[in-house]
Order: structure tokens, then sequence, then C-alpha cells
């Protein structure tokens, strides 16, 4: 009956311990070096393009001048004005209270007669914006050059921030009557964001391997903290803990957990990412001579046996 117990425990534990949901999302295709995601709704992992207006516009994956790796985005919006084409990508799992830090490599590609920008937008945990989400916006076109330049945007996530959207574009809204030209060409590539080095918040670890950067004192539960300023690019936490399905040696029952807990219980771990459907335990079988089964072996056990004998039990 207790190790039945023990093997629930184990279940609660495992439930507790997890963290994978606070874990803040990597930014996918970070280099374009694979194929974005059309026009469509942003999915977490990879970028998806939008676009606005009639002219010449493109927003797609370039070999021509990547700054590394084989490929770059290519922006480009030619022809009229009031326009706009660009990629925006969701991170999720970001923290209120933590200064968060957005870097890009962009270079010309062309003309730059009009708006290049970045930034990224505070959402909550609905998915709807949090305060004015072009707040953040950042002009670089009057800087790019052929050359390949990093800029960079820090700010602080707002209370009620779940998530951010990265978001980088060109646009034609602004008419300038002394350079009314709409040819705007753009080479943009290796985008990272995340939590930004500092004393005041530090990376927490969990249990499968993720990491959550958060203010100080403040890791969600589950978490277990590092040294203030650490981030969790590189993640430096732990490898993750193996899970699976524990046996119950005793009963044969099964509980999926950790197997550091099922160990710790006297459980028998059978491997990672073992299931318990079916089922891969059974029951260790009860010692023959222990005859009256309450787990010792005394000569009660020899008046048991021949009590069942007389009675004709086999």
């Amino acid at each position: 009956m207790r190790r039945n117990s023990c093997i629930l425990i184990a279940v609660v534990l495992a439930a507790c311990c997890s963290g994978a949901s606070m874990a803040q999302s990597a930014v996918g295709n970070a280099g374009f070096e694979s194929e974005m995601f059309g026009q469509a709704p942003p999915a977490v992992g990879n970028w998806a393009s939008f676009f606005g207006g009639p002219p010449v516009l493109d927003a797609s994956i370039s070999t021509t001048a990547p700054h590394t790796g084989l490929s770059a985005l290519h922006l480009q919006a030619t022809g009229n004005s009031n326009t706009f084409v660009g990629v925006q990508q969701p991170i999720t799992g970001v923290q209120p209270g933590v200064s968060y830090t957005m870097k890009i490599w962009a270079r010309a590609a062309g003309n730059i007669n009009n708006a290049v920008e970045y930034r990224f937008e505070w959402k909550n945990a609905a998915g709807a914006f949090i305060g004015d989400q072009f707040a953040l916006t950042t002009r670089i076109d009057a800087t790019l050059t052929t050359s390949y330049q990093q800029f960079t945007l820090t700010s602080v996530a707002p209370a009620g921030t779940a998530g951010a959207n990265l978001v980088l574009d060109i646009q034609t809204f602004t008419f300038n009557p002394l350079n009314p030209m709409f040819d705007t060409e753009v080479f943009i590539d290796d985008v990272q964001f995340g939590a930004t080095p500092l004393q005041t918040q530090g990376a927490c670890c969990f249990s499968d391997g993720t990491c959550q950067v958060a203010l100080l004192g403040s890791c969600p539960a589950g978490g277990s903290a590092l040294a203030a300023g650490t981030t969790c690019s590189p993640n430096n936490c732990p490898a993750p803990i193996p899970s699976g399905a524990c046996c119950n040696t005793t009963t044969g029952a099964c509980a999926f957990t950790l197997s550091t807990t099922c160990t710790a219980l006297g459980g028998s771990f059978v491997g990672s990412n073992s299931t318990c459907s079916p089922n891969p335990c059974h029951a260790t079988p009860v010692c023959r001579a222990d005859f009256n089964g309450n787990g010792l072996l005394e000569v009660q056990d020899i008046f048991a046996f021949l009590a069942a004998w007389f009675a004709g039990c086999p």
C-alpha cells in the first residue's frame, strides 16, 4: 500500500516540476536559412510575411549577400506611396518586468528612399497588443550602407506581458516632395531576441532542460535560479532529467514520472520516453516460503502450510 502511495506522489511531483510552458521560445530561422511562411497568421518558430499596396513588393529568402550562412532576408518596395512589406514572428514565454534586447544585421541592397525599420511588440496571454504596438519602432534607413551593421533595441516588458512579436519591415508612408522616390531595398540577417544580461534578473532552469529569465527571486514554480546576470542564450541549464514509465514492482502498477523521482521512491524506471500503455510493469512474485503472506519467514508459515494441507487446499 505504501509503494502505491509513493507512485501516486511521484506523478504529482512530476507535474509540479514541469516548467516547459514557461520557457521563452527561441527565434526560429534566425539566419533566414530556410523558407518562411507566406502571408499567414504568424506562428512560433518561423517568419511570416505581410504586404500592403499595389507596387512591386518582395519579402523573400536571398542568397545574394548573406551576413552569415548561405542566405538573408530580402525586402523591397518599389513604385508607389502608402505601401509596406515585411516579416514577423511571435515569441512566447516572456516575463513582465524583465528587460529584453533585439539585435539585427542589415545593409542596403539597392536604393534607400523610404523607411526601413524594426521593432518588437508586447502581447498578453490572449495575444492582444499591450499599449501602442508601434511604440518601439526603430528606423535605420538613414544609417544603412552597402556593408552590414548591427542594430540593437532594448525595452522592459510591461505588466501583463506573456509574449512579443518581432517585426522587420520597410514602408513608403512618408512623401518627400524633394525626393518623390518610392524605391527601397535591403538585406537583413541574423536576428536575435532574448533577455538583457542585467544584475537585476537571471536565468531559471527547469527539469526538462528549458530556460526562462526572470527578475531575481521571481523564478516561476519549478524553476531553479542561476546567478544574477545570466541569460538563456546560450542555455546553460543542466540536461533534462529523463521521464518515462515507472513500475511499482510489488503491485505491477505504472506511472509516468521523472527517472530520479521514480528511483527515489523505490520504483523501477523503464526508460526515457517509455509509456504506461501498454503497461510494461509486472508484480514481483511473493516468496513461496512466506505462506501466510505477511512478508516474514517464520514458524507460523509452517503451521499455515500444514493447516492448508490438511484442509485440502491446493
